[in-house]
């Protein structure tokens, strides 16, 4: 076997001399997806009425509260005699 000179290779380690060979392939095909969510917000008012109904009940109850009352009389009366005599002296 002989010995090669290095200018006989190229940067690629293959001989000068030899002519490139192409060779064609099938492209590759890829495909992607981006999904792209998107968030509509519509805002709708719920107006919800809460009721406080008060109810006063008022209860009358009676309580005995007593109250004297002191009243004098006076009585003039005539005065009578022990002798019987009511004007002799």
């Amino acid at each position: 076997m002989e010995m090669m000179n290095n200018n006989m290779f190229n940067n690629n380690g293959c001989p000068k001399d030899c002519p490139p060979t192409y060779t064609e392939c099938k492209p590759i095909e890829s495909c992607s997806k981006q999904v792209v969510n998107q968030y509509h917000i519509t805002k709708q008012p719920y107006v919800h009425t809460f009721v406080t109904e008060v109810v006063h009940h008022h209860i009358l109850q009676n309580e005995f509260i007593p109250r004297y009352v002191t009243c004098e009389k006076h009585v003039n009366e005539p005065t009578q005699n022990t002798c019987g005599n009511l004007n002799n002296n």
